[in-house]
This record gives structure tokens, C-alpha cells and sequence, in this order.
């Protein structure tokens, strides 16, 4: 039982549902149903002999000659789908809540037989209007009818976000991009722990012309807005995990570059959604980077990750987490990632190290590349240049305005030009080559050929953003 939409913002989910094609009553009737010639309602009869009423004021149940007694509000079971093995089957259910706002779960079969105290309160906390519970908080005729209603539709159940089919269909928590080779619908994983907090406000154009062109008055801002860019394409490269550290005093703009580049997926809110932390349990950042595979992690304050700077990095960079075992002792698969980071804080990795009389291994701080928050000789904090009649202090206030309310386009409509691209070039491998034939130009043209192995490594994460920025 899992949450595919956070419903962040109500009134962009509600027209994405009522923008999806489903079973219409009278012209669109999946197999399996009826139309009751009286009411207009569909109905169908489920194995145990409850009949099932949908229409819009809600489900309704009939057990033998009984009259039809409601059971919950406006509820519909979409389509049916596993993941590609075959296993894991789940149903995807949408339904309006007190207020008629649209919500979509995705619902495991398992827990609609073995759980249906925990689903029904998850429908219940989610604001379905569910007309009686039983002490164990289920509802036998829900559950009959979550587990038995005809659906037409099938899809497959992604095991992660990030590309489902390299080039082809990305997974993003609403929905995918792409049309994948068989033609079945792509499904998110229902799974959300850590998953990315994305959604949208505005329009592209309202960001281009906002963020977009404000990021001109600063290299450290449109290189982090790279970066968001730069994640999806580390499919197409033998590249690991890696990282970014912007390094400043307090004030200096740093928070303001990453609030850009949050803005290109999620609404960017100091202390919440995808401004994340590196407090965080092993566990807990093993989860989170596992939820931002081929997305960009955006990790502030470095000195919150205290004693353990150097496990979390060399964790990231690993791209997997430890095997763990369940209480049956059974070991389960460990969370695997691919990840571009972007990091901030006073004190580099080795400064925040010293402070407990540690050192940093070199192979550490490869992975996470530190980068002055100040531009060199700068006057105006992470800005080169402020527009006419304008403070630095303005300029970040503007960033800060504008990422927490036009946010979100920016990331998908790059996705979906690049899902063109692939298929322009010929296929994922060509598109490899053409990104590796850039990333040469680039690391070329910035004589990091002959440079170390070890710097050579970082060179290659900064020719892939600009890559990306190009």
C-alpha cells in the first residue's frame, strides 16, 4: 500500500487525474461491468456474491436481494500491473477525497488481502469518505471491491524513478516520459520512502524568464541549474555518484544556488521537500539517494554530517547500500543509485574532518568536487553582476520568490527533449557517444587532459554538466 502522489498541489493533481482516459459509464464500458438501466450507474457482481454500484455520488453494495447501501465516496480501481518479472502485483486506485480533491495509490495486492485494516485507513487519512469500519478498522465490502473490480488497462510497475528504459521512458513520482518499447503504461514504484518531493507551479516560459535569466548575473547559480540537468545523463556515461561542494561563509549564496536548482524539479522551501539534509541516518540517506536515482540530491549543510563526512560520501559515491537482513533473517536486496549531489556549507569535507582529528582519503574527496561559493574576486557574493538598481540582497530575494512559486517545468520538458534526442541519434549508444564525444571537447578545451587520473575523474563530472548545460 503506497502513496504514487504526494498531492502537493491540489488543483495540478485533481486536473491531471480528470485528464487521464477512463471508463465512461455510458460510451466506455470495461468488460466485466453493466449499466443499470434505471440509475445510468455501472455494476458488476463480485465472486462473493456483493453486487457493486459506481456512479457519482459514490460506491454502492447489494448483497443478495438487499437494497444498494453505500459504502465510500467516488473511488475507482484503474488498471492492474507487476513489475517486470511478473511479480509484486499491484492495483492503481483514484479517488476523491472530502473536498473533491483527486488522489491516485498505487495499492499492493498483498496488502488489500493481508492488511486491509492499514489500507483503509490509509484511504481514510487521504480523505476518502469511508461509511463504516469494523474494529479492526477494515471494510470486507471495500476490500471485495478493490480486489475484484474489472479493469481493462494494465502496466507495469517501475522498481525505481530514474530511466525505466535508457533513452526511452523516464519514471518521475507522476507519472512517465516516454512510450516504452512493448507499449504498456510505466507506473512509478509505489514505494515513496525519500521519494522526491517534485511538483509544479507555473509555466516554463514564467521560469525561463525569471530564473532562468537571473541565473546570467551569476556563474555558481547556472552551474548548479546544470546539475539538475546533468543527473538524468549519467545513464549515458560509465560515470559513478558524485558531488558538488559549494563552500562559503554564511550569506553568500549559496542556499540561493541550490533553491535554482531545486526550482527546475520541486518548489524550493527552506527546511522541507527536496532542500534535504546530511543529518540523516545510513539508512536514511541510502533511502533518499536510492529515490533520486538519474535525479539530481541536493544535500545542505555539511557540517550536520559531523563525525561520519567521510562514510557518507564514500557511501554515495558507491552507489549501494549495505545487505541488510529482515527479522526472518532473510536477506534482503540492497538499495542501489546513481545520483549527481549538490552540497553546501562553511567548511569543506577535510576542514569539517580536522575538527574531530580525522583526515579525509583522497578517494574520498574526488568524489565530492569543492567549489568557492564566492567567485573570484567577487564583490557581490555568488553574483558577478547585479542588474541596474539592484542590491545582491534583492537579486537573492528575487531567487528565493521566484523558486517557491514557478518550479517544476523546467526538469520534464528537459526529459522530454531528450527522449527526442535519443531517438533522433539513433538509440541510447549513439546518444552515449555523442555525450562522450562532448565531454572530450570540453575537458580538451580546458586542458584537464593532462591532468592525474584522480582529477581527471573530477574533470569528467564538471564536462558532464556543462554537457548538460549546453
Amino acid at each position: 500500500m503506497k502513496l504514487i502522489e504526494k498531492n502537493q498541489a491540489d488543483t495540478q493533481t485533481n486536473a491531471a487525474c480528470e485528464a487521464e482516459k477512463f471508463p465512461n459509464p455510458v460510451d466506455d464500458i470495461v468488460p466485466g461491468w453493466s449499466i443499470d438501466p434505471v440509475t445510468g450507474e455501472r455494476f458488476f457482481t463480485s465472486p462473493k456474491g456483493t453486487t457493486f454500484f459506481a456512479g457519482s455520488g459514490g460506491l454502492r453494495a447489494a448483497v443478495g436481494d438487499r437494497a444498494p447501501a453505500p459504502v465510500c465516496g467516488w473511488i475507482e480501481v484503474v488498471s492492474e500491473g507487476c513489475n517486470r518479472d511478473g511479480k509484486g502485483f499491484k492495483r492503481l486506485v483514484r479517488f476523491k477525497d472530502r473536498r473533491g480533491i483527486m488522489h491516485r495509490l498505487m495499492l499492493d495486492l498483498s496488502d488489500i488481502g493481508g492488511n486491509p485494516g492499514a489500507v483503509c485507513k490509509r484511504l481514510l487519512d487521504d480523505g476518502l469518505p469511508l461509511y463504516s469500519v469494523t474494529q479492526q478498522g477494515g471494510n470486507a465490502q471495500l476490500v471485495d471491491f478493490l480486489l475484484n473490480a474489472p479493469v481493462q488497462h494494465q502496466f507495469t510497475a517501475a522498481d525505481s524513478y530514474g530511466w525505466f528504459e535508457r533513452g526511452g521512458v523516464f519514471v518521475l513520482p507522476a507519472g512517465a516520459v516516454g512510450i516504452p518499447s512493448d507499449g504498456v503504461k510505466v507506473e512509478p514504484p509505489g514505494d515513496d520512502t525519500g521519494a522526491p518531493m517534485y511538483s509544479q507551479a507555473g509555466t516554463l516560459e514564467q521560469w525561463k524568464a525569471t530564473i532562468g535569466m537571473d541565473a546570467r548575473h551569476s556563474s555558481r547559480i547556472a552551474f548548479a541549474i546544470c546539475i539538475a540537468f546533468a543527473a538524468p545523463l549519467l545513464a549515458f556515461t560509465d560515470e559513478g555518484s558524485g558531488g558538488f561542494h559549494f563552500v562559503g561563509k554564511s550569506s553568500q549564496g549559496k542556499s540561493t544556488a541550490m533553491k535554482a536548482l531545486c526550482s527546475v524539479w520541486a518548489q524550493a522551501v527552506e527546511g522541507c521537500g527536496e532542500l534535504a539534509s546530511w543529518r540523516s541516518t545510513d539508512n536514511g540517506l541510502e533511502a533518499v539517494a536510492a529515490a533520486h536515482t538519474d535525479l539530481p540530491l541536493i544535500l545542505d549543510e555539511l557540517k550536520q554530517a559531523e563525525r561520519s563526512v567521510e562514510q557518507a560520501l564514500y557511501m554515495l559515491a558507491n552507489g549501494a547500500g549495505k545487505r541488510r537482513q529482515t527479522r526472518g533473517l532473510k536477506a534482503q536486496k540492497p538499495l542501489t543509485w546513481r545520483t549527481l549531489y549538490a552540497s553546501t556549507g562553511e567548511l569543506t569535507a577535510d576542514e569539517l574532518a580536522a575538527q574531530y582529528g580525522k583526515e579525509v582519503a583522497t578517494g574520498a574527496n574526488v568524489r565530492m568536487a569543492n567549489i568557492p561559493a564566492v567567485p573570484e574576486g567577487g564583490a557581490f557574493g555568488v553574483f558577478e553582476t547585479v542588474p541596474q538598481g539592484m542590491t545582491p540582497e534583492a537579486l537573492a530575494e528575487s531567487f528565493a520568490h521566484n523558486a517557491a512559486r514557478i518550479y517544476g517545468t523546467a526538469g520534464p520538458a528537459f526529459l522530454t527533449r531528450l527522449v527526442e534526442r535519443v531517438q533522433s541519434l539513433g538509440g541510447a549508444e549513439r546518444m552515449a557517444e555523442d555525450l562522450r564525444r562532448m565531454m572530450k571537447e570540453w575537458i580538451e578545451s580546458n586542458g584537464a587532459d593532462v591532468l592525474s587520473s584522480q582529477t581527471r575523474r573530477v574533470a569528467k563530472r564538471f564536462a558532464l554538466v556543462a554537457a548538460a548545460g549546453e
